[in-house]
């Protein structure tokens, strides 16, 4: 018990994903067209376990001399302002490389996004991988309390929320999902306060508005209709989600019924539709777990986004980049991704990632700047059953926050050695 309590964030983290996708799986009113293979509920718990192994195994030790306390807001301002130019250059090239607009249907930017990609150059591109650091001020602001710091502050919690005008454009709800586990992981993990009445209404409030935005979200992206009328209703109903969890005929009587007030089938829509965001990821694993024939992709799938990244700055000669997946673009969970990518060779991925989570965590206790990445391991851990935030874009957070601790790490040394010489 005192090892789970020491490490409260490991296995909280864990727990907490496993909790909601199992409310999730109790609570949605749909049938599950494909019974759990055997071979799907030892895959999944194998990899738990694995992690959960690789985190116990591994014994760090800790370096209190690694990084001077003193520089910290220093190098805070250097980051905030270099992803705030990121940023700035990244909208550049939406908005005039690759013309994307506010007047266009989301699907139609995501078409021009990946149609006029070749117009990015080399800055732009590296850029654009820096701006998945936007969490790191955010996170050692309230780590540090840097309150009285009052332009780093709010420039710390703008940052947090710059993902948005992309989200927007393109009519992607995972954004939304991600600063609300960053802000809520982060206030119990650095900002620990007694739990009040007020605090509870706010949280119900934020996740009102959330799932608010999110239907309006889906509204926009899909265009099935003019209006949240019975025809969105009828048609989200016949949306991709729904062929591995079919609705019940009491979830089509209800939004057909014309007695049920607007309101009451917008919301009652915008649960369903995030419980089935939650859950439907490890049926769709399980679905194509029987597929005997699917490639093997030695982390061509889950990690493509780096070899676009070097086929565009040239270092590959445009290695050809393809979806093995028979669900196409469905989210698979990471065990599903985790799978196409490695099979069983998944379970030596998932202990060497509890290693590192381990690392991380004792590492983070030394210097403030290990302090997101372990903010960032804890949101893989709730989203493993839901979808792959250990691949795709996630990725470039990992890169770079490597890149930015190598570079903290030699100046650390740096400012060391001056201290010592003096």
């Amino acid at each position: 018990m005192i090892y789970l309590k020491n490490h409260a964030l490991f296995f909280g983290s864990l727990g907490f994903g496993i909790l909601i996708w199992i409310l999730s799986y109790v609570c949605l009113p749909f049938y599950v067209n494909e019974p759990f293979h055997a071979e799907t509920i030892f895959f999944v718990i194998s990899s738990y376990g694995m992690l959960i192994l690789g985190f116990s195994v591994l014994k760090p030790r800790l370096n209190s001399k690694e990084l001077m306390v003193g520089h910290v807001h220093k190098i805070l301002n250097i980051l905030i302002g270099i992803i705030i130019i990121s940023y700035l250059f990244r909208w550049i090239d939406l908005f005039y490389l690759r013309d994307l607009s506010f007047t266009n249907e989301p699907k139609y930017n995501r078409a021009l996004n990946e149609m006029n990609s070749a117009n990015s150059n080399l800055l732009l591109i590296l850029l654009s991988v820096l701006k998945s650091l936007y969490f790191f001020p955010y996170v050692i602001s309230i780590k540090t309390k840097q309150h009285r710091q009052r332009i780093t502050t709010i420039l710390a919690y703008l940052c947090l929320f710059l993902p948005l005008l992309e989200a927007v454009l393109k009519g992607t709800r995972k954004p939304l999902f991600e600063i609300f586990f960053i802000i809520l992981l982060t206030t119990l993990v650095y900002n620990r306060k007694i739990i009040t009445k007020l605090r509870i209404a706010i949280t119900a409030v934020i996740v009102i508005l959330l799932m608010s935005i999110s239907m309006l979200v889906v509204f926009q992206r899909e265009n099935l209709s003019h209006a949240f009328d019975t025809v969105f209703y009828e048609k989200l109903l016949e949306s991709r989600y729904n062929e591995i969890l079919e609705p019940k005929p009491s979830v089509i009587s209800f939004f057909e019924d014309k007695q049920t007030s607007q309101v009451t089938k917008f919301y009652a829509m915008a649960a369903m539709q995030i419980g089935q965001y939650i859950a439907h990821g490890v049926f769709e694993f399980n679905h194509i777990i029987k597929f005997k024939a699917l490639p093997i992709t030695y982390g061509g799938y889950s990690f493509s986004p780096v070899t676009r990244f070097f086929n565009k700055i040239g270092i590959l000669n445009n290695t050809k980049i393809e979806n093995p997946s028979p669900r196409e673009y469905v989210y698979l969970s990471s065990f599903g991704a985790m799978y196409i990518d490695f099979r069983w060779f998944t379970l030596m991925f998932m202990f060497l990632l509890g290693c590192l989570q381990k690392f991380v965590t004792f590492k983070s206790r030394e210097n403030v700047f290990y302090a997101p990445i372990l903010i960032y391991f804890s949101i893989i851990n709730v989203f493993l059953p839901i979808l792959n935030y250990i691949g795709g874009s996630g990725i470039y957070a990992i890169l770079s926050a490597a890149v930015l601790l190598l570079i903290l790490k030699l100046l650390g040394k740096a400012l060391n050695e001056k201290s010592i010489s003096t």
